[in-house]
């Protein structure tokens, strides 16, 4: 919650269909439409909201492997994530790695 809050993002509230947060100062709603938990196979968890300006969204959270592979391969931070990554893998971290797509209703 605090990386989150350093970047202007404050949870405030969460039901079982709806979590609210403030973001720049702005309170929204997003409504949580489905959620396909984290499982060891697929090393990932996905969740698809909509959100208050009324755009869908499909987030995915999970392993930087697992993550990458899906990602376009003209992401201009790709390379330099995948730097950081490394440097904290060799620290002995664990890192997640998260990505979002808007998609059609």
């Amino acid at each position: 919650m605090a990386g989150a809050a350093n970047l202007g993002c404050r949870f405030t509230k969460r039901t079982n269909n709806f979590t609210f947060a403030v973001m720049d100062g702005k309170e929204g709603c997003y409504e949580i439409l489905a959620v396909n938990e984290f499982n060891s196979t697929r090393k990932r968890m996905s969740l698809v909201c909509k959100c208050p300006d009324g755009r869908y969204v499909l987030y995915v959270k999970g392993a930087d492997t697992v993550i990458y592979e899906r990602l376009l391969s003209t992401d201009a931070y790709k390379q330099n994530t995948s730097e950081h990554l490394a440097v904290f893998a060799d620290q002995g971290l664990r890192t997640l790695c998260l990505a979002f797509r808007v998609i059609p209703q």
